[in-house]
C-alpha cells in the first residue's frame, strides 16, 4: 500500500461513489479488435510560452535516421478540443462515450494485470455523454528528464515553423469493444514524406490560444523512440496505433553518446497488434468493463 496517499484525494468530495476489488473486476462482453482501425481526430503542437499556446495541427520532430559519426558524438484536454476545432471543425463530442489518454489507459491496464505501477489519481468530468478522464500522480517525470529526451534529440529535428515547440501531440478515434474512444498520446517522431495542410485562419476565445499553422503526418509514418533496446513497447503502440519503434542504447558512461550498432527500428504489422490483443483479450476486456464503469 502506497505511504502518502493524501494528495491522490484532492479536491475530492467525502462521498465514496464505488469501491472496486480485483476480483469484481469482469470482461465485458464482445472482442476488443484493434481489425476495424482508427480515424485520426486531430493533432497540436504545445508551444514553449508562458501563455497557453497550442500551434493546430502542429507537426511532430521529423525522425533523421542517424549516421554512424553521428553517435560518436553524442487545462488537460482543452488544446484537444480547440485543435479539433482547426483540424475537424464538423466534429461534436457528444458522439463520443469515452475521451483519454494512452497513459491512463496503460496503467488500467497494468493495474487489472496487477503489474508493479505508480499510484495514479483518476479525475473523471462526465460533459454530457461523454466522460473525460484526467490523470495525475505525485512524481510526474517532466519532458526534458533523463536519457528518453536526449535520445529522442538525437534522432529527430524540429521543422522551422514551429519555432519553440515544446511536445507534439494527437488525439486517435476507435472502438474499445463497444465504447466509441478518442485517445490522446504523444508522437515522438514521423517520417519525412509529410503533407502540408491547407491552413485558414481560425479564431477562438478561451485560456488557449490556437495558431493555425503545422503540418500533417499520415499515421503510418509515426514514430515511438525508446532508449532501450529491450524495450517491448506493444502495449503502448496498440493504444497510439503507432506502427513503427526505434530503440537504441544510452552510453551511461558518455553523456550524450549512444550506440549506433545497437538502433534498431521495427515495424509492427497489423497481424502482430491482432497477435498482442489477442493474448491480452481478457485484460482488455476487463479495462473495458471497468471504464464503463467509471461511465
Amino acid at each position: 500500500k502506497p505511504k502518502d496517499t493524501d494528495w491522490m484525494l484532492d479536491n475530492a468530495c467525502d462521498e465514496i461513489v464505488f469501491e472496486l476489488r480485483p476480483e469484481d473486476n469482469l470482461p465485458c462482453e464482445g472482442m476488443v479488435s484493434s481489425k476495424d482501425g482508427s480515424a485520426v481526430l486531430t493533432r497540436y503542437t504545445i508551444m514553449d510560452s508562458q501563455v497557453p499556446t497550442i500551434c493546430a495541427p502542429g507537426g511532430a520532430p521529423q525522425y533523421m535516421k542517424p549516421k554512424r559519426a553521428d553517435y560518436q558524438k553524442g487545462p488537460l484536454y482543452e488544446p484537444l478540443v480547440r485543435a479539433t476545432g482547426i483540424t475537424y471543425p464538423s466534429f461534436r463530442f457528444d458522439r463520443v462515450d469515452i475521451v483519454v489518454s494512452r497513459t491512463v489507459l496503460s496503467n488500467l491496464l497494468r493495474l487489472i494485470r496487477r503489474d508493479p505501477y505508480q499510484p495514479f489519481h483518476l479525475d473523471l468530468d462526465m460533459e454530457g455523454n461523454t466522460l473525460f478522464v484526467g490523470r495525475k500522480v505525485r512524481h510526474a517525470k517532466g519532458k526534458h528528464a533523463g536519457y528518453r529526451h536526449t535520445f529522442e534529440a538525437a534522432l529527430t529535428a524540429k521543422g522551422p515553423e514551429l519555432k519553440g515547440a515544446s511536445t507534439h501531440h494527437r488525439a486517435s478515434m476507435y472502438m474499445l469493444a463497444h465504447l466509441n474512444t478518442v485517445v490522446r498520446y504523444e508522437v515522438d517522431a514521423y517520417d519525412p514524406d509529410a503533407e502540408e495542410p491547407n491552413n485558414a485562419t481560425i479564431n477562438y476565445s478561451g485560456a488557449t490560444i490556437v495558431i493555425p499553422k503545422g503540418s500533417l503526418a499520415k499515421q503510418h509514418q509515426l514514430v515511438e523512440i525508446k532508449s532501450n533496446t529491450g524495450s517491448r513497447p506493444v502495449e503502448q503502440m496498440w493504444f497510439g496505433r503507432t506502427p513503427i519503434c526505434c530503440l537504441g542504447q544510452y552510453n551511461k558512461q558518455f553523456p550524450g553518446q549512444y550506440s549506433y550498432a545497437k538502433l534498431r527500428t521495427k515495424h509492427v504489422t497489423p497481424q502482430e497488434f491482432e497477435e498482442w490483443e489477442t493474448k491480452s483479450q481478457v485484460f482488455l476486456q476487463k479495462l473495458v468493463w471497468l471504464l464503463q464503469r467509471m461511465r
